[in-house]
């Protein structure tokens, strides 16, 4: 759907600043999650990971992690197995992985809240929207570390972005947006 309000220069304009924005933001984030400190219960989540991979790797004959005394195991493991993961294949810092890894979503929760915007109420709308996310001292501090939060913020809003662009495809919307 074409913006009423604007014309196709600016819009592709916008959409340049938009995702040139975006990169900058990825830049930084990037650059500054090895230089956050542990947090208190990152150990934990950072075991925890560990165990649900010592499960799939033993082919569901290590079943260590059921913690029974916090409850952790009712919590998604996806995003502390793939910190896991990479810290056995890259053998840096387990911390410094997970905040790097941690930040990619942090990020993507980000750029989906602007392209919500933007599919809302335009460019403009979508810039502003990305850059209050990201200029947001909690949820920025949190897109360093926070891995249960964040991937699923990340998740949720860009669930809503691809069902924003099915609803406004119908009635026969693309295969991509159906995949979505």
């Amino acid at each position: 759907m074409k913006n009423p309000f604007g014309n196709s220069f600016s819009d592709q304009w916008l959409r340049r600043v938009f995702f040139a924005c975006a990169a900058v933001m990825l830049l930084i984030m990037l650059s500054v999650s090895g230089r956050y400190g542990v947090c208190w219960d990152e150990k934990t989540q950072k075991d925890y990971g560990d165990s649900v991979l010592n499960f799939y790797t033993s082919f569901g004959k290590d079943t260590g992690y059921i913690n029974r005394q916090n409850h952790i195991h009712t919590y998604g493991g996806f995003v502390e197995v793939v910190c896991s993961v990479a810290t056995k294949i890259s053998s840096a810092d387990p911390y410094d992985t997970r905040h790097f890894i941690i930040a990619w979503f942090g990020f993507f929760a980000m750029l989906f809240a602007g392209l919500v915007a933007k599919e809302i109420a335009g460019w403009k709308a979508g810039i502003v929207s990305l850059l209050f996310v990201f200029l947001t001292p909690v949820f920025f501090g949190h897109s360093m570390f926070n891995s249960k939060d964040i991937p699923f913020a990340a998740c949720y809003t860009a669930g809503i972005y691809f069902l924003i662009r099915f609803l406004k495809e119908l009635p026969s919307p693309s295969r991509k947006s159906v995949i979505y």
